[in-house]
């Protein structure tokens, strides 16, 4: 594996797509970063990091998986940057996963503290 964080998120997608509550990946530390947003996002809950794997739980409303897409923007050839101005642009019903110079923030996170940094992925 070269992609670790894309790897990672597309083994979230695939638990979805299969109906499995529970997922696990292997641990870096920006999966892990990435992971913490995205659960203070409210998509997963319970991570768990057990040596080197990482678990958690798709989260469930009315039966229904509370991620309904996800979408990997940057990857190792194609970087993507945005700066607070932008970021302010980026209007929808998404949430953005983004890495600052402050660490993994949300993209509302971000706003708040005035930073931008590379986008990591789009939920909805």
């Amino acid at each position: 594996m070269n992609y670790m964080l894309g790897d990672a998120l597309i083994r979230m997608k695939n638990a979805k797509i299969a109906g499995h509550d529970e997922f696990s990946v292997p641990y870096t530390k920006l999966v892990m970063a990435v992971f913490k947003s995205i659960l203070k996002l409210g998509y997963i809950s319970d991570l768990k990091k057990d040596g080197q794997i990482i678990s958690a739980r798709l989260v469930k409303k009315n039966k229904v998986y509370m991620l309904d897409n996800l979408k990997i923007i940057s990857r190792p050839g194609f970087r993507v940057y945005r700066d607070t101005l932008e970021l302010r642009e980026l209007k929808g019903p998404f949430d953005y996963v983004l890495s600052t110079s402050k660490g993994v923030l949300t993209q509302k996170e971000a706003f708040k503290d005035n930073l931008g940094g590379e986008l990591l992925v789009e939920l909805s």
